[in-house]
């Protein structure tokens, strides 16, 4: 028969389970899928320890008994630490996703071009073969050719797609992507504003409400820098246990 742990080895086996999810956090790696499998999972454990502290705090003392402001605040002393050692590790995540987007769409990018350089080469060698042709008189012959390279289409690249959501056996963590404005030149968003180009809001210590708003009703692209504002991307992960 198992013995029942008192209220201080209750606390002392959580602690050891933070303890190990912490240092864990601190030092998991992502950088590869395999890699952000494995961080997934880490943060699966850390959200288990989580809930079964505040399951067994909730067991150890009742609400109303008079120690429980206490209770609250040796059992957050486990849950707040964890929850930072995930929010370590969301971080190492998205670091890698937008990594790995950037990564896919410079890729993309590079197929693209190749692809419509193949098919600008093939089509001059279709225009100087009708050029050739008419020279010596056939000009039927060169129209049609002439025709073949006008409707010359190369084959579609292959595209690699970006993969929001990956699922494991513990569940399922989707990434996505949210534009953001960030003030890199005070002045000039003043300038902006005066000159009507910026919402008046924005004068009010560059109000973030308002700044996300004209980001997304303008939706300039990532990287500019407009009116003294740069546009930047964030990657926002979202975990759903599967248990």
């Amino acid at each position: 028969m198992n013995k029942k742990l008192s209220a201080k080895e209750v606390i002392q086996a959580l602690e050891s389970r933070k303890d190990e999810s912490i240092s864990i956090a601190e030092s998991v790696v992502v950088k590869n899928n395999s890699d952000k499998e494995t961080a997934i999972d880490h943060i699966a454990v850390a959200n288990a320890i989580i809930k079964d502290t505040l399951k067994k705090r909730g067991k150890v003392v009742p609400k109303l008994h008079e120690a429980w402001k206490a209770s609250v605040a040796q059992y957050a002393s486990i849950t707040d630490p964890l929850n930072s050692a995930i929010g370590i590790i969301r971080k190492k995540i998205s670091d890698f996703d937008l990594s790995e987007r950037r990564r896919i769409e410079d890729a993309n990018r590079k197929r693209i071009a190749e692809s419509e350089a193949k098919e600008a080469a093939k089509q001059k060698r279709l225009n100087e073969r009708a050029k050739d042709l008419e020279g010596q008189g056939r000009t039927e012959e060169a129209e049609a050719k002439s025709e073949e390279a006008d409707a010359y289409v190369a084959p579609a690249p292959d595209i690699e797609a970006v993969e929001k959501t990956m699922k494991t056996e513990v569940g399922s963590y989707t990434t996505t992507f949210e534009k953001k404005a960030e003030v890199v030149d005070e002045m000039a968003v003043v300038n902006a504003i005066a000159g009507g180009q910026l919402p008046i809001g924005m004068i009010h210590h560059f109000d973030n409400k308002v700044l996300q708003g004209w980001v997304k009703t303008f939706d300039p692209k990532v990287g500019s820098i407009v009116h003294g504002i740069k546009i930047i991307e964030v990657p926002k992960g979202t975990f759903r246990s599967s248990k």
